[in-house]
């Protein structure tokens, strides 16, 4: 069968990420059995018309659109993303016959209510890298599927939706990465993605990331992350990677581990990963910064403790800023990302976020404003509550919870602090003329 894997997602942010999941998605289908096309949409200047090309010459009789994203998640410069995956569904309905089958991340949010705005033939939930192979086998082979995990369809006029698969990933074959045009991802600043492990078992108010990913961590044999990484050094000269895993540093053997076998392998990769300030040591910093590490991001998201707790960070300040002296002392880079406007957020929790910012010295400190409401999180049940939204099926389209306490002066109290403040400003651009330095270094 003829099969085109489709990445809808076009939010660069500050790096454009590859779309891995559909590099693993074309891992496991056998293509001696089948033809693979995979399109990437990402830097295309059309989409719809490049879309229209691929159909026209490919012809594809099974059509496997990704959706990483309802927004940008950014409540001052929104962008939301469905209406154009809308209008590439039925481009594809216009100009192909094939069965078209959707996932991906934002599909896997709220899958009952994108499966009926966007009407697919199928979708699938959670993790397709096993079910949508197995998908496609039986629909070549007129096979029932229904029975599938994480399969989203309709019967009887009425949409199922299959309890999903949160498989080991023991056996996952290394992605695909041929498929993807690594080249132009390096060109506009993207890092080479690498899946570490899947899974979070922390519970932030605003989160759904337990819902999307499951709340255990499922690990993947550390042998094959850095074959992974070797392949990617050898064949594509990628040097500067990013690990997708949003607690890199838990459980901390198995990052210590990792860190070992990198250093062990000698592989000259530079690399930023999350680091969560719930566990961690000293030993397992100068190990991430042996094996390579150039950049940690920590999502405190405030200086407050009233606010870590209504969060739900599963921290406190202290050992926040235990990391951040660890990491200022051991001369390793990092960023803190703070997020402004939750439930109760007021003048006197933001002072204690601006004082707390005056005691550590961060690379980069990202400001975000208004926390994107989710569904299923504490976060909805709170906005349900105080009458923000009416039912969590009103969350397909952005709606973010900013409280009325700093409505109106948080962003000119931002700005003021980056002025009274310089090195919020020059420590990036000391740290961004060093990235440039690199790369022009091993451009040569």
């Amino acid at each position: 069968m003829k099969i085109l894997l489709i990445s809808t997602n076009r939010l660069k942010k500050i790096m454009p990420p590859m779309p891995v999941g559909l590099a693993y998605i074309a891992s496991n289908i056998d293509e001696r059995s089948h033809e693979l096309k995979l399109l990437d949409l990402m830097f295309t200047k059309s989409p719809l018309e490049e879309t229209m090309v691929v159909l026209k010459e490919f012809q594809p009789e099974i059509i496997g659109v990704s959706i990483r994203n309802l927004d940008n998640q950014d409540a001052r410069h929104t962008e939301y993303c469905l209406p154009a995956v809308k209008e590439l569904v039925e481009t594809c309905k216009k100009y192909s016959h094939a069965r078209i089958i959707v996932g991906g991340t934002a599909f896997t949010t709220l899958p009952e209510e994108i499966f009926n705005y966007l009407n697919p033939h199928l979708g699938i939930v959670a993790e397709g890298e096993r079910v949508f192979p197995e998908l496609v086998n039986r629909i070549e082979q007129t096979l029932s599927y229904e029975d599938l995990p994480g399969l989203v369809f309709k019967t009887n006029g009425k949409i199922q939706i299959n309890q999903p698969l949160f498989a080991n990933l023991d056996g996952l074959p290394l992605p695909k990465i041929e498929h993807l045009d690594y080249w132009k991802y390096r060109e506009k600043g993207g890092l080479g993605n690498v899946l570490i492990k899947l899974g979070c078992p922390f519970e932030c108010a605003y989160c759904d990331a337990p819902q999307i990913i499951g709340d255990t961590f499922r690990k993947r044999p550390i042998e094959a992350i850095i074959d992974e990484i070797e392949i990617m050094q050898k064949r594509f000269g990628i040097r500067e990677l990013f690990f997708n895993d949003p607690v890199f540093n838990i459980p901390i053997d198995y990052a210590k581990d990792l860190c070992r076998e990198l250093i062990g392998r000698k592989l000259a990769v530079g690399w930023i990963c999350t680091f969560h300030p719930s566990e961690f040591d000293r030993e397992l910093i100068e190990l991430m910064k042996k094996a390579g590490c150039r950049l940690a991001v920590l999502s405190p998201d405030t200086g407050s403790p009233k606010m870590l707790a209504v969060l739900q960070k599963g921290f406190d300040l202290d050992r926040v800023r235990e990391a951040c002296q660890i990491l200022e002392n051991l001369k390793l880079d990092y960023v803190l990302d703070i997020l402004l406007g939750g439930p109760g957020e007021d003048r006197e929790t933001v002072k204690e976020t601006f004082n707390f910012l005056k005691s550590v010295r961060p690379t980069i400190v990202n400001f975000t404003v208004g926390l994107r409401i989710l569904p299923g999180t504490k976060l909805a049940q709170i906005a349900l509550d105080k009458g923000i939204i009416s039912t969590e099926s009103d969350l397909m389209k952005p709606k973010f919870y900013i409280s009325p306490e700093i409505k109106g002066w948080i962003g000119k109290r931002i700005w003021l602090e980056r002025v009274k403040n310089p090195s919020l400003i020059l420590r990036p651009l000391i740290f961004l003329i060093s990235v440039m330095h690199r790369k022009l270094r091993h451009n040569r």
